[in-house]
């Protein structure tokens, strides 16, 4: 029979009986078999090919191997026989096709692992592993399923009793499986995990053998993860949360790695909940929502573990901040249903037994305070009488004295907390007395004097007259705390309600002209306000220290009882005989509520949403006008999640305004339209991103800015900075474009004339490339307009005029262009009265033409007139300095004496202006400057610094007053309104109503205009003469930056973003700063805003050979250290009122001024980097350098210093980044990494070095590598790619250095993983390297196992971005040594289908 044919059971069977006896024979007379040519081994070692025929069927090829290996397993058999007969079928195998391979092999390997007979491991693992590694996944994943399964029989046999000797046989085979297969053992985990009854790897009987396959496999996942990622606190204010890095499981609270790793981080879900500002944060970390209620039995232990630790805090102002922030994310998270009132109770029940009671002296008030606002606000939440029933346990476990609790006197907010065991008993008993619910226990005796004062002072209220006797105080509060959540019995049911709102109102009835309040309140008092407006006297708001002193609930009712107020004023406005205006108490009032997160819905979202259009539609500006005032001085305050939805709201009604006539509309209104817009636009920083992607960019937004053109070259301005700086990535670059495409079709633009030779391209040169190939093909032809004709025209008819009836003619019956010019002409007009000696002709005919014209033309008209302004000052020859100086005098009269236009609009339509020349822009800066420099603007000015304190909220009282000094010295107009009588005959008259001032003058409505005067300055070349004067023009406008509201972020920006345009020009970074920060640093504490060694630098003779230290840098992470993960009096900057600050913590404060100072040190960037890292190498146990200081730090305080080094550099430049990657080069030329060999894995191990005293270089990159990219935008991922392919690329070759580039990069792709552009290029150059380290000759390659699994999880993960080509794969295998080929070759399956066009 030939050797081809195919092979039967009944021919295979014969011919191991013929075997059988040929066996013994050569065991008995091995010297006598000479020739091979009868020989039936060999006959049947020539008929295995046979058996992979297309007509053998897969039953009979099982048939035939389980008896082929049944024989060779056998030990009773010829043990040079077996290993022939096998050695033969493992030549057939490999000889074989693929198909054929992974079908015979899979077949053999299920063979033995079902055969009666057992082998020792040494041997199991010679015949198993060749075969093993010539499957692909499929075939090894059903071979692992069959052991598995046949692991659980065992498992079950052994609980009946059943004989299971061959359970550690299994064992064996099982780890040759799992830790000698080529195949990714993320394919294998599965197989396992899934099968399994349990998940506990470790406990598992199973898992037992196989530990070293889990031990390997767990180093293969420290590869693809972040590593002590659970020290990694974000900064509430800066990091980027959004970012899919930062994403965790809510359930079990867990950060999520996919099919690879899962690992607990209770600790960051804990930091945030003691977090300002941090619920939308904790909330997307978290994965929850509104729409997505799910249970998080996770968040309740770590809301109780937060209680425990804050329950042990002796600090009043520690323990009110921290509580009002925990009880933000319990309200929020229970009205949601992510956790259980009852069980948050008996956890904290539980934990309290471990307590002392002394340690709970006084936290223990605040934790009562907590439930009582929770059950209180019952009605809103899911809580059941049952489980408020269950909070007396609290109660009593925490005040287990006999004596009376004492009764606080009433001095402060803190002491309306220690009313709160008395306030939560009596709800308590009330509800369970109307409910008739039995309470479980009697009242303690602890309470009864707390319980007599509650009932003393609800019994006052009671009365009918008891509110007259109540004033403003702590005592209403108090009472009001007690009252509003559930009304005393004695007052009819019908009636509780009314008396409850009666209550909340009382607390603003002094506050607000309520023509039905009570009888015993009289009418406040009157005033006269800026604008010559009649305002109510009542200028003292509600202090903070009554708000925070009232409950949740009882502020939210509050601030809901406001909005009614404000309707009724607007609808009674109009019929009203004598108009009085609200008063600056009850609008400040009104703001302060928005601080409190629980009233967010309800007071700005009314504020922003419904009130404008209440307002515009009845025409109460005096309505519109104050709360526009006020939003804009808070801009900075305002909770990030709503200032996308102001500034639509802004744009709608600036669209409303551009459709209005003058007559519909009013000046006055307008200018806080602008103003708010400009400064909402400006507070937006880069922790605003995402939700400036959302908002900003849609097309409603751009069509509204469609006739204000300066507000959409202002958002793409701020746009394009914040995207710099956060990184210009894929997803942001689609917004860009989108935004750029959209905006042009609204209103075309540049930012420059690059082509041109005396083009103006300041501002073109400062943006980033990305951003110029946006504009690279658009093209607009900009035709200067006739002005000059047309204006001297109009000069020449109205010198021809020979009366003012002539001149009401020539004015009256203007119409088009020469209407648009009208700003032009007075200039012109006031210029040849002031040649003449000659006063101003017919203002009120002028001034009715500007009115006409309303707020769309007033605008047209401003931007002709600067365009013509500026073409009569840089006109050729040029004008005469004498000349120059009367055209400014008469634009300073129309300004400030004429008040045809208001000085901050003009400023900032002047400085918005394209000008298609440089010389253009310069005498815009002079224009500026020289109005700065004026008498009237530096009176205003000095009257400002003088009357109006910056420190708000110490001048409550009588900011008010002060702002209304100011006006009375220097009266403001908003439109014009020379001085004309308009009884004339055929002279209309103007009739805008007068309308308060509350907050602001004209200088501090400048102050955000500077912020981009600033920014034009900066765009000069380095060393340009304007640049030079730019000092010059900060000393003279310098005290007015004592009013900035967010000087931090606007430096930090400013110096972020042109910090390559001001490359060594330091001395332009410190006058910046000293002028800035100086002008607020006197009204702060010392040190709040600089550093003393910053100070040091700034006043030092010769600044720029100024040394920082080493204690210098120590200091910055210390602070930052202390602000982020203290919990105790030692937080820097204690005692700052954070809610009316740019920052929400002193975290970010610390953050933001600590890289100020560094983005101003002069020297190589490289020098500042190494310092910061040093600052964390001085700390490691084994630092040659170290300090005796740090002997006593735990490995939680290293890693801890280790973040905030990590965010400080993440929040740095890439100037400042790229030293970082400097370093990064030199590891990789370590000689310890590229012979690391089997202790490779420890070497990236920080934790293990740490307790080692090893040198940590390569572990303690990582992890401050890792931590950067995590905190900031992409920018420095995005660099750090062009390192990598530009750098590391062309001399990386080892082994160890391919496994450490993997580690560095493979973590951090989810923040690029809607960027297969980039993804593709990082994943073509890792297969190259793979290529050239594979092929290298006489290598042992020990890492090749890792390799795999870590390119497997990418491809699965990030393949598709890869046009992976079959061609490519089989190069790649051919050129690759053998042993180190097997492990790639899954890459197959990732090949890209012939015809698919798909990225």
């Amino acid at each position: 029979m030939a050797a081809s044919d195919p092979l039967t059971e009944q021919a295979v069977a014969s011919m191991i009986k013929i075997l059988d006896r040929y066996e013994s024979f050569v065991t008995l007379f091995s010297h006598t078999v000479k020739n091979p040519v009868n020989d039936p081994l060999n006959e049947l070692i020539d008929r295995l090919p046979g058996l992979f025929l297309p007509t053998v069927s897969l039953e009979t090829q099982k048939t035939i191997l389980d008896l082929l290996v049944q024989y060779i397993l056998n030990p009773l058999n010829n043990k040079k026989i077996c290993d022939a007969l096998y050695n033969g079928i493992l030549h057939t195998l490999q000889s074989a096709s693929v198909s054929h391979q992974n079908t015979a092999g899979k077949l053999f390997l299920l063979a033995v692992l079902n055969s009666q007979f057992e082998l020792k491991q040494p041997e199991l693992c010679r015949l198993v592993v060749p075969v093993l590694k010539s499957l692909d996944m499929k075939a090894v994943g059903e071979i692992l399923r069959a052991a598995v399964e046949k692991s659980q029989r065992l498992r079950a046999k052994r609980k009946l009793g059943a004989e299971t000797d061959a359970y550690g046989y299994l064992g064996g085979f099982l780890q040759i499986i799992l830790c000698s297969s080529t195949c990714p053992s993320v394919i294998l985990l599965p197989e396992i995990v899934n099968t399994l009854s349990t998940k506990n790897w470790r406990s598992s009987g199973l898992i037992m053998p196989s530990a070293s396959f889990f031990e390997n496999f767990e180093k293969t996942v420290e590869l693809v993860k972040i590593r002590e990622r659970q020290f990694s606190f974000p900064v509430v204010g800066y990091s980027l949360y959004h970012s899919p890095l930062w994403g965790m499981d809510r359930t079990t609270l867990q950060f999520t790695m996919p099919a690879i790793q899962e690992f607990v981080s209770t600790e960051l879900v804990q930091y945030l909940l003691e977090q300002a500002n941090s619920r939308p944060m904790c909330q997307s970390i978290l994965g929850i929502s509104k729409q997505n209620t799910m249970l998080s039995l996770g968040l309740e232990g770590q809301i109780v573990a937060v209680m425990v630790r804050h329950l042990q805090c002796f600090d009043e102002q520690l323990l009110y901040t921290n509580w009002m922030h925990i009880l933000n994310h319990v309200l929020s998270a229970v009205s949601c249903n992510y956790i259980r009132f009852s069980s948050v109770m008996h956890n904290l029940e539980v934990a309290l037994d471990s307590i002392k009671l002394d340690d709970l002296s006084t936290g223990r008030f605040y934790c009562i305070w907590l439930f009582y606002q929770w059950v209180a606000a019952q009605h809103n939440l899911p809580v059941s009488v049952k489980d408020v029933a269950g909070s007396l346990r609290l109660i009593l476990k925490m005040f287990p004295e006999e004596e009376y609790l004492h009764v606080p006197e009433l001095s402060s907010k803190y002491a309306i907390i220690h009313l709160s065991p008395g306030y939560l008993w009596a709800y308590v008993s009330r509800r369970a007395s109307y409910e008739k619910f039995p309470l479980p226990c009697g009242t303690p005796r602890c309470l009864l004097g707390q319980l007599e004062f509650i009932r003393t002072c609800i019994d006052r209220a009671v009365l009918p007259s008891g509110l007259g006797f109540l004033d403003i105080t702590l005592e209403h509060i108090a009472v009001v705390n007690c009252f509003v959540p559930m009304s005393p019995t004695k007052i009819p049911e019908a009636n509780r309600m009314d008396h409850c709102d009666r209550m909340i109102a009382s607390l603003t009835e002094n506050l607000v002209d309520n023509s039905t309040s009570s009888s015993f309140v009289e009418r406040p008092e009157t005033m006269a306000a800026p604008g010559g407006s009649v305002v109510l006297r009542a200028t003292k708001p509600l202090s903070l220290e009554l708000l925070d002193g009232l409950s949740g609930h009882a502020r939210l009712l509050l601030a809901n009882s406001l909005a009614p107020s404000f309707t009724r004023i607007i609808s009674d406005y109009a019929s009203k005989p004598e108009k009085v205006f609200l008063s600056s108490g009850f609008l400040e009032t009104n703001a302060r509520l928005c601080v409190y997160e629980e009233n967010e819905q309800s007071v700005l979202g009314w504020m922003i949403r419904k009130l404008p259009e209440i307002a515009i539609s009845n025409r109460a500006w005096f309505v519109l006008v104050g709360q526009l005032e006020l939003l804009s001085f808070r801009a900075p305050y305002i909770p990030f999640n709503w200032k996308p939805i102001l500034v639509v709201m802004v744009m709608n009604i600036v669209q409303r305004f551009v459709t209005m006539t003058n007559t519909h509309s009013h000046p006055h209104a307008v200018l806080y339209v602008e103003q708010l817009a400009i400064r909402i636009i400006q507070s937006l920083n880069i922790y605003d991103m995402h939700y400036i992607r959302n908002y900003l960019g849609s097309a409603n937004v751009i069509t509204a800015q469609q006739e204000v053109e300066e507000l959409l070259r202002l958002s793409l301005l701020t746009s394009f900075r914040l995207a710099q700086i956060s990184g210009l990535d894929a997803t942001t670059m689609q917004f860009l474009t989108k935004y750029v495409a959209e905006s042009q079709q609204v209103v075309a633009h540049l930012w420059g004339n690059p082509g041109t030779t005396n083009g103006n391209t300041f501002l073109w040169n400062v943006l980033p490339e990305p951003v110029q190939n946006l504009y690279k093909d658009v093209k607009i032809t900009r035709e200067k307009p006739q002005s000059r004709r047309m204006v001297d025209e109009m000069i020449i008819r109205l010198r021809a005029a020979a009366n003012d009836n002539d001149v009401r003619t020539i004015l009256m019956g203007t119409h088009g262009s020469y209407v648009l010019h009208m700003y032009c002409i007075i200039w012109k007009q006031l210029m040849e009265n002031m040649d003449q000696n000659m006063p101003f002709r017919s203002p009120a005919l002028i001034a009715a033409v500007l009115d006409k014209s309303g707020y769309k033309g007033q605008l047209h008209m401003l931007r002709i007139f600067i365009d013509y302004i500026i073409m009569e000052l840089t006109a050729i020859p040029p004008p005469s300095p004498e000349r120059i100086s009367r055209q400014l005098d008469c634009l300073r009269l129309m300004i400030w004496k004429l008040g045809i236009i208001p000085f901050e609009r003009f400023l900032f339509m002047l400085i918005m202006r394209h000008f298609d020349m440089a010389n253009e822009l310069q005498m815009a800066l002079v224009i500026v400057v020289q109005l700065c420099k004026s008498t009237d603007f530096q009176s205003r000015l000095m009257e400002t610094v003088n009357l109006i304190p910056p420190d708000y909220l110490n001048h409550e009282q009588t900011f008010f007053e002060k702002v209304v000094a100011y006006h009375q010295l220097f009266p403001e107009v908003y439109y014009f309104n020379g001085t004309y009588d308009y009884t004339q005959p055929g002279v209309p008259a103007i009739n805008h109503e007068p309308l308060p001032v509350y907050f602001s003058n004209v200088i501090l409505r400048c102050v955000p205009v500077f912020n981009i005067v600033i920014h034009r300055f900066l765009e000069f070349p380095k060393n340009s003469s304007q640049l030079q004067h730019f000092e010059s023009f900060l000393d003279n406008i310098g005290k007015i930056f004592r009013y900035h509201d967010h000087p931090v972020n606007f430096i930090w920006q400013t110096l972020h973003f042109y910090d390559h345009h001001l490359k060594d020009v330091y001395n332009v970074r410190r006058k910046l700063i000293r002028t800035i920060l100086g002008a607020k640093a006197e009204y702060h504490m010392p040190n709040f805003y600089l550093t003393r060694y910053c100070e040091a630098y700034l006043t030092a003779p010769q600044p720029d050979a100024f040394v920082f230290s080493a204690e210098y840098y120590d200091f910055l992470v210390t602070r930052l250290t202390l602000c982020l993960y203290s919990h105790n009096l030692e937080i820097p900057y204690h005692g700052v009122e954070w809610r009316f600050h740019e920052h929400p913590s002193p975290a970010a404060h610390a953050l933001y001024t600590s890289c100020i100072e560094l983005m101003c040190i002069p020297g190589p960037s490289e020098a500042i980097t190494e310092n910061l890292l040093n600052v964390v190498r001085r700390r490691f146990p084994a630092a040659e350098n170290g300090s005796k200081e740090y002997a006593m730090q735990t490995y939680d305080q290293f890693l801890q210093c280790l973040n905030c080094v990590a965010l400080m550099i993440s929040a740095l430049p890439e100037r400042l980044f790229v030293g970082l990657l400097g370093f990064l080069r030199t590891l990789l030329e370590d000689t310890d990494l590229v012979t690391a060999g089997n202790v490779l894995m420890d070497m990236f191990d920080l934790k293990k070095s740490y307790f080692d005293m090893k040198k940590p270089m390569h572990g303690l990159f990582l992890q401050i590598f890792h931590a950067t990219i995590l905190h900031g935008g992409s920018g420095h991922l995005l660099k750090s790619l062009e390192f990598f392919h530009t750098v590391i690329v062309p001399f990386l070759g080892a082994e160890c250095q391919l496994i450490y580039v993997m580690n560095l990069f493979v973590p951090l792709l989810p923040k690029i993983g809607n960027d297969p552009v980039r993804l593709g290029k990082w994943l073509s150059a890792i297969l190259i390297l793979i290529q050239r380290v594979g092929s290298r000759q006489n290598i042992v390659f020990q890492h090749a196992a890792t390799l795999r699994d870590v390119l497997y999880y990418v491809m699965e993960n990030y393949g598709k971005s890869l046009d992976l080509r079959r061609d490519q794969v089989t190069e790649l295998l051919s050129t690759v040594q053998p042993e180190y080929g097997k492990y790639l070759v899954f890459l197959q399956q990732f090949v890209k289908p012939e015809g698919d066009n798909s990225t």
